[in-house]
């Protein structure tokens, strides 16, 4: 594949993927421009400089942002926002609720019967280690502790795409580790965006990359084709990301 082609090979899982035949938008003097991109089920692993407009794309396709352009399918219907659950790279949470508060709120919004939503908030809590804060006031808690939190209100909607954008930022090795281990563990039947600077962080849980640049796609595709064409010696993420970008010609 060429770095200017940008359509993956199958993924895990039996998931349906996510088709994006055109998405433009324009933000004063940056535009993003995705066409003919192909998202298989399983993590794809975004990355890109700063500027680079990662953050722009996942938040178009939440919905965040409106586009100029857009035309997508997930398998055989159309794309609309609400197939995605997102996690920011700077959630907001409410200060004053506990976790297990809002947990409950995001499932009750999520059409959720109230016993029903307590149950997933509290297996939620359990699940990223937070069962000892979850009467504590949000405002308490650590800022890795709040990363964690946002995350989990990512995974209440059960959405069939879910976008991370930078979620491991503010964690230690060990919760960066556990958070990565549950990405995987629910990515299987999911499409799974995950922007993220720490390459050689995140590559031991990806199954796809995608490689953007000035708004641009170089490569969409499997991490291991994306290793062994850009850095054939090495098999290095960091090297195959220079090696991308630098087969373009459009420099780093």
């Amino acid at each position: 594949m060429s770095p200017s082609e940008s359509t993956a090979n199958p993924g895990a899982g039996n998931g349906e993927a996510l088709n994006i035949a055109r998405l433009s938008v324009e933000r004063r003097n940056f535009h993003l421009q995705v066409t003919s991109t192909r998202f298989e089920p399983g993590i794809t692993i975004l990355v890109g400089a700063n500027g680079s407009g990662k953050t722009t794309l996942l938040s178009a396709l939440a919905g965040r942002l409106r586009s100029k352009e857009f035309d997508a399918e997930l398998g055989s219907s159309s794309f609309v926002p609400e197939m995605v659950s997102m996690m920011p790279q700077s959630p907001v949470l409410p200060r004053d609720l506990t976790p297990l508060e809002f947990l409950e709120q995001v499932a009750w919004l999520q059409n959720q019967s109230r016993l029903d939503a307590k149950q997933v908030a509290e297996a939620t809590i359990d699940s990223l280690d937070l069962a000892t804060h979850g009467d504590q006031r949000i405002v308490t808690l650590s800022g890795g502790m709040q990363r964690r939190l946002a995350f989990g209100a990512a995974l209440v909607g059960a959405s069939p795409v879910l976008l991370l954008d930078e979620p491991t930022n503010d964690l230690d090795p060990h919760q960066r580790t556990e958070l990565l281990r549950q990405v995987k563990t629910m990515s299987a039947e999911r499409v799974v965006i995950l922007s993220s600077h720490a390459l050689r962080d995140v590559a031991v849980v990806a199954d796809h990359v995608a490689l953007l640049h000035v708004g641009r796609v170089l490569f969409a595709g499997a991490i291991q084709e994306f290793l062994e064409t850009f850095a054939p010696n090495t098999k290095d993420p960091e090297d195959a990301y220079t090696g991308c970008i630098d087969r373009a010609g459009v420099g780093v």
